[in-house]
């Protein structure tokens, strides 16, 4: 994962890879070359059990894929991520608990007065106009049957602290899918 800015307009003045603050260089970052003071704490947070009804005890578990970096340029800080996806359901803890401890760790920067920008690919719909199937009748009756949805429904304005800014620009159009149906979705 990277991200490319244009040192003319946007300079990155620290920068971490991960979201638990516990993934570290070979030379670990001192307290004052790190993002932020306070990190998500796994006992703090509501986690989902994985099929062994096995609840994390450290959240550097859930960052060891290089999912995340977090770039703070001074007027904000910038979340780049790549979410897990949800190819079984073996994964789908994983995914949920990963969503909470990036919920958190935003939380806690705007907490500390940040202003926080979360790009990338959450691998979830925030509603049904977002998914290629989701206009379905079959769909949504059962749309917000899904915890991930209904975790980025409540974590989006005007329930939650942040807002999905391709849908305040543009809250009708349909066709902008962020979710498309794989062909093992169908079968």
């Amino acid at each position: 994962m990277a991200v490319y800015t244009d040192t003319r307009t946007a300079t990155p003045l620290k920068a971490e890879e991960g979201l638990s603050g516990g993934l570290q260089p070979k030379i670990p970052l001192s307290p004052s070359e790190r993002v932020s003071t306070s990190y998500p704490v796994a006992h703090e947070l509501d986690l989902v059990p994985d099929a062994d009804e096995q609840i994390p005890n450290d959240l550097l578990t859930l960052d060891l894929e290089g999912r995340a970096l977090v770039l703070d340029f001074g007027l904000f800080v910038l979340i780049n991520l790549y979410c897990p996806n949800e190819g079984s359901d073996a994964r789908f803890s994983y995914k949920m608990n990963y969503h909470l401890m990036l919920q958190e760790r935003v939380r806690g920067l705007i907490a500390a007065g940040r202003e926080v920008v979360v790009i990338g690919d959450l691998n979830v719909c925030a509603a049904p106009i977002d998914h290629c199937d989701g206009h379905l009748p079959s769909n949504a009756s059962t749309f917000w049957e899904y915890p991930a949805r209904v975790w980025i429904r409540d974590w989006l304005a005007p329930r939650g602290p942040l807002i999905d800014v391709l849908r305040r620009l543009w809250p009708d159009r349909n066709g902008m899918f962020t979710c498309t149906c794989h062909i093992s979705d169908v079968l």
